[in-house]
Order: structure tokens, then sequence, then C-alpha cells
């Protein structure tokens, strides 16, 4: 339309302003100002703005018809002197003159309507954001009242597994730190960690791991039941076909987090004189082939958790 418009322009459609140039850049303007306004009234007419009436909507989605109408029925009128036969020059700029007049009624109603719909999807964007931070909080308070109450009920006497499982994110860093301390208060820790580290349920196994990574030292005790799960990270690996398209995604689904505690494991028992690298480099040949392609992150973690011992043990 702008384009037509432009046309008019060039046949002396309109007298204001007097310069050809400011009258194409004003066509240029009012259009794209037009095109962004269609766009919004579009989305706004399909549902995809919040807040806003559906009369509203409707009278937006009118607007994307009625003023292009507007447009094409001047354009054809101007630009075929068949129509406007028997006017003289006088009549055609007073019909001009009105129907620019109106064009700018029209296009100024549905830019109140527009604004009064930026106004209502502004205030429902607002109460929305508000809504959602009063339940996000609402969900956080019940989440702590249920963490303290679960943590209440915990006794020195409770499994071990209870109290690892405070030890992580999203529970708080007085519950975990809490936590570590009355662990670290059994007296049967050795044997109770090397038990839940030797744990069928991997994800049990590895908070057990990463706890045992986490103590300065850890009981070098537990190094055979970080060995069996060594070893029961190559056994799931060497079950894999590395042919399989899928063999990474398979792989890290079973034993990803597992492979990583026992790295966290190894790193910490190092500091008490046990050696797990040979577990270290038959998991990262075990793992290796069925990662297919960089990065293969068990592999590469063994590996450099190996070169790390090696430069230790070099100086």
């Amino acid at each position: 339309m702008a384009m037509v418009l432009m046309i008019c322009v060039a046949r002396g459609a309109f007298t204001w302003p007097e310069s050809h140039a400011a009258q194409y850049a004003i066509v240029f303007a009012v259009h794209a100002a037009l095109g962004v306004g269609a766009i919004c009234a579009s989305l706004g007419g399909l549902g995809m703005t919040s807040g806003i009436p559906d009369f509203l909507a409707r009278v937006l989605q009118f607007g994307t018809v009625l003023v292009p109408s507007i447009e094409i029925a001047f354009a054809a009128w101007f630009l075929n002197p068949w129509l406007r036969k028997g006017l003289d020059s006088g009549a055609v700029r007073h019909a001009a003159n009105s129907w620019f007049t109106a064009f700018g009624c029209v296009v100024g109603v549905f830019l109140l309507a527009g604004a009064a719909a930026w106004a209502l999807n502004a205030a429902d964007t607002a109460k929305r954001r508000v809504d959602h931070k009063a339940e996000a909080r609402a969900k956080k308070e019940a989440f702590d009242q249920e963490e303290d109450r679960q943590f209440e009920a915990l006794k020195p006497e409770s499994r071990l597994s209870d109290w690892l499982a405070f030890l992580a994110y999203p529970h708080t860093q007085e519950h975990q730190q809490a936590a570590r301390e009355a662990i670290l208060k059994r007296p049967n820790l050795t044997e109770e960690l090397s038990g839940e580290i030797t744990s069928t349920d991997a994800t049990k196994s590895s908070k057990a791991l990463y706890f045992a990574g986490q103590m300065s030292p850890p009981p070098a005790e537990i190094a055979e039941s970080v060995r069996k799960q060594a070893h029961v990270v190559m056994d799931v690996a060497e079950s894999i076909d590395p042919a399989s398209p899928d063999s990474r995604n398979v792989l890290y689904a079973k034993v990803h987090q597992l492979s990583n505690a026992v790295m966290s494991a190894a790193l910490a028992l190092w500091r008490t004189g046990v050696d797990l690298r040979p577990e270290l480099r038959a998991m990262a040949d075990a793992c290796g082939p069925r990662e297919q392609a960089p990065p293969r992150d068990i592999m590469a973690g063994c590996e450099l958790t190996i070169r790390y011992f090696d430069q230790i043990k070099a100086h």
C-alpha cells in the first residue's frame, strides 16, 4: 500500500506538505508504523496477547482490514481518471483532503484502541508476575516446611541414606551442614558408608561416593567398595553395543552419574595412599568406544584424573 500511495503522491494527490520528498517520507513512516500495528493487532486478534477482551481484540483485527481498504478505495478513485470525470482540480483536491482527514481519524481510533490494549496487556502481565512470585514463594515455604519436618524427624540412629539425602541442593545450607556433622559422628560410619557405596541403587551409591569425595580424608577401608562400583560401570559399558547409534545415551542414562562419583571418591582416596588409576583406565577403555565421539565425558574425566595423579606422583 505504501508503494501505491507513493504513486498517488507522484501524481499530485496531496497538497501538504508542499515538498514531495516530505510527502514520500510521511507515507513511508506512516506505513512502517501501520505495519507494526497490524502485526500487534493480528496477535491480539489471535488471542496471543493476554489481558485483552475479545471485543477489543476483534476491533483491532478489524482495523487490519478497514485501514488498507480505505487506502485501496482512495487509490482506485484517484488513479482512474474516469472515476472522477467531471470534477475540476479544486474538487479533486478537496476530496483528497477529505479522505486524508477521514483516514487520519480512523487510524486515530484504532491507535487509541491499540493504546488501551497495550495498557490492559501491561496490567495483566504485571498481575501475572505478582501472582507467579506469590505462587513461587508459597511453594518454597511449603517445601521448606516439609524439609524442616523431615529433617526434624531424623535421629542419630536413622539410616545413613536418609542423612545423605540432605547433603545436596535444594536442601538449605543449614540442613546440609547439620547433616554432614551428624554423619561424621556416626560410630560405624566406615562400614555404613561402604554398604551405601555398594548399593545397587545408582543414585544412593553416587550420593555415598560424593560424600566420600568431600571427606578429608575418607576412610581408606572404603577403597574396595569404590573399586566394586568402578567395575559396575565397566560391566554396564561392556553390555552396550558400541556400534549402536544410541550407545552414548544408554551409557549416560545408566552410569554417567555413578562414574563421576567414582572419580570424586578416587581423588579423595588418593590422599590416603589408595591408587585407583588401574580402575580409572579400565573405565575409560570400556566407556570410550560407547561414547563414540567427543566430548567423551567419562573417558575424558578418567584420563584427566589419571594425569593429575601422574603429575602429583612425578613431583
